[in-house]
């Protein structure tokens, strides 16, 4: 079984990868969403929506969401996040590589590195063709990761934190000899007990990511180093991509 796959690897590691701040910052994302998209009304796709950082403030913002993810549990925290900002979001238990809504949806987007999850670059390739069947007409994709520059300039081997209840959690990372993904031992302690769980995340580049797009069907793809729209180069924070669909 994939480590994405595992329901206890989001239970143990949940509070660190979504602390509460992330979802006062999730907010302004979503407005940084509509802008760099160019996106301001219709239906949204929010694949891999986890918890429903970005879905809910996009609902708040007039869209209609459709939130799509693996995990029970996280789509559990989605629609209890939907339940107490009072709004109403469709949430879907499904695989990205299978969820495909033919024409339905002005935007799709994808944040947090919830693209490259999958041993088989194929399968992130087929997330990209869903999603372009999934757009109607004219109708635009972001997509939200960790490039392979900013990996390149930000590579920390090792890494480690403390949770405010004093569990511990601990990142080993190493990048595979031809840069096309790292793979990362993530370890959780909580007491005595040790829980760890290998990580793979596919690497891809700008150029990488347009021609992936490219070859999807998507046109006009442009690559940012943020959701403000820097340019991405050596300031840059993430790897952000808006494309087209014909």
């Amino acid at each position: 079984m994939s480590w994405f796959s595992k329901a206890d690897f989001w239970t143990l590691f949940y509070e660190w990868m979504f602390p509460a701040e992330s979802f006062a910052q999730a907010i302004e994302q979503a407005g940084d969403i509509v802008r760099l998209s160019g996106t301001s009304k219709g239906a949204v796709l929010d694949l891999c929506c986890g918890p429903g950082r970005h879905s809910i403030p996009l609902r708040k913002l007039g869209f209609e969401v459709t939130g799509v993810d693996l995990q029970p549990f996280l789509l559990g925290k989605a629609r209890d996040y939907a339940s107490q900002e009072s709004v109403r979001v469709e949430f879907v238990e499904e695989d990205m590589r299978a969820f495909k809504r033919v024409e339905s949806f002005d935007l799709v987007v994808s944040m947090f590195s919830s693209f490259g999850y999958f041993s088989d670059p194929e399968e992130d390739f087929r997330v990209l063709e869903n999603a372009y069947s999934s757009l109607k007409a004219g109708g635009r994709i972001l997509l939200d990761l960790r490039g392979k520059e900013i990996h390149a300039m930000r590579y920390s081997e090792t890494i480690s934190h403390e949770m405010p209840n004093g569990d511990l959690v601990f990142q080993r990372t190493r990048t595979n000899d031809d840069w096309t993904s790292t793979i990362s031992t993530w370890v959780y302690v909580r007491g005595e007990q040790a829980h760890a769980y290998q990580v793979i995340y596919n690497l891809y580049s700008g150029a990488e990511l347009r021609g992936l797009l490219s070859n999807a069907g998507f046109r006009n793809a442009r690559v940012y180093g943020d959701l403000k729209g820097i340019p991405y180069n050596h300031n840059a924070k993430r790897l952000v991509a808006v494309a087209e669909k014909h």
